[in-house]
């Protein structure tokens, strides 16, 4: 799915999050330079700001095996669901937030603890001034109680 990335990220905000806005999980992201989580709040960093980035999202009943090849990063976190809804949301005219509606929740169990395991390409091309999405993400998503950030690549 095309998607504007803004203000350079990618969010899931949940009801119930710690934060209103995303410094938590922002902070964190910024820390691996890619993904970051707080119980309901995740934030994918990306290229620029406004630009369209490809997004894809898998989710699992247990976990996948990790792949690596032809992504530039593969970063995976902890996350809990505090509302049992984990959807990517952004915002509508107004500053007000919405759901994508294209993109499906990812909480398949409904509340709880899940790994989110994010990767990345496409990060320079992405810098290119002629609108395309150069940037891809792939965010796979399965049942987990680990806290620990793992970098793959």
């Amino acid at each position: 799915m095309l998607w504007v990335a803004e203000l350079g990220m990618l969010v899931i905000w949940e009801e119930g999050s710690e934060d209103d806005v995303h410094p938590s999980s922002l902070d964190k992201a910024s820390a691996n330079k890619l993904v970051g989580a707080t119980p309901g709040d995740l934030t994918i960093l990306t290229a620029d700001t406004d630009k369209h980035v490809c997004v894809a999202v898998e989710a699992y009943a247990r976990r996948p095996p990790v792949e690596v090849e032809g992504w530039e990063k593969v970063v995976e976190v902890g996350y809990r669901s505090t509302a049992g809804e984990m959807v990517f949301t952004g915002e509508d005219e107004d500053g007000n937030m919405i759901e994508v509606d294209e993109l499906p929740d990812l909480a398949i169990r409904g509340t709880g603890r899940y790994r989110v395991r994010v990767h990345m390409r496409g990060a320079k091309a992405a810098l290119a001034d002629d609108g395309d999405a150069r940037q891809h993400f792939l965010v796979v998503v399965y049942p987990g109680d680990s806290r620990q950030t793992e970098i793959y690549r």
